[in-house]
């Protein structure tokens, strides 16, 4: 596998794909936009040995609390969520009219090692804790339990996708964990450092302007499981502990790095 961090948007990303010539390209959804997507969709459509492009999104395309399986109706409650279905919506139309091999899978929050600060609700909330007193206070609108997936067992279930080479439109792979607000905060205050002023659950008007929106509809991976022989096997007591532990080297080696850098300077 191999990463690029290209602007879409740009000519070196022409060249990467003229110089690769893919079997599977996997993009996220997260931080996209319309414009964006339609370049990356129009560059794959001309490799030549393109199997498969798998497209990520996640649950917030859902509203309620009952678990939803891939023909569930979207109808979501918050603005990425909208977005989501928008790209989603583009994406398969790609697949109808252009007959390009488009999958969305939907994801929950994801642990695992390498989380930094942008990596969804975990990666905002430890961001938030981190910076303290530095940062802006932060509160978090509660809409339920929130579920935790492996970023292993995420990309063990694309894996299993492409090597079974699963053509539908929407796949889902979910864990069936998960943790409410006060559990998870107090989970975390387990892990951070003594002091650490963690981000508050919002009530009343505070939570019209929160910056964190904590719980998102579990996904129904009953599909994953029998037509695809997935299931997951992290354990989310020992991922959160692997989360936090990668989260705080990360920072430590960032700020090494500064510190670092200033002194050549």
């Amino acid at each position: 596998a191999k990463r690029y961090e290209n602007d879409l948007m740009t000519e070196e990303a022409e060249d990467v794909f003229a110089l690769e010539d893919a079997d599977v390209i996997v993009a996220p959804l997260i931080a996209m936009t319309a414009a964006r997507l339609d370049r990356l969709l129009a560059l794959a459509k001309r490799q030549q040995h393109l199997q498969h492009i798998v497209l990520f999104s996640s649950a917030d395309v859902f509203s309620g609390k009952a678990p939803a399986n891939e023909q569930a109706q979207v109808a979501p409650e918050t603005d990425a969520g909208r977005l989501h279905v928008r790209l989603e919506t583009l994406a398969l139309s790609w697949k109808k009219e252009e007959h390009l091999p488009v999958t969305i899978v939907r994801l929950p929050e994801l642990w695992g090692e390498g989380l930094t600060d942008g990596d969804g609700f975990f990666g905002a909330f430890l961001a938030a804790a981190a910076d303290g007193a530095e940062g802006a206070a932060s509160s978090v609108r509660i809409y339920g339990a929130q579920e935790f997936l492996s970023a292993r067992d995420a990309a063990y279930g694309v894996w299993r996708a492409v090597e079974r080479d699963f053509s539908g439109d929407v796949l889902h792979l979910g864990s069936g964990q998960g943790y409410g607000f006060d559990s998870f905060a107090g989970e975390m205050r387990e892990l951070l450092p003594e002091g650490t002023n963690l981000p508050a659950a919002a009530a009343g008007r505070a939570a019209e302007t929160a910056l964190l929106s904590f719980g998102l509809p579990f996904l129904d991976s009953a599909f994953a499981y029998g037509e695809l022989g997935w299931q997951p096997r992290g354990d989310i007591r020992d991922g959160l502990r692997t989360s936090v532990q990668s989260f705080l080297a990360h920072r430590e080696a960032m700020e090494k790095a500064a510190v670092t850098e200033t002194q050549r300077g």
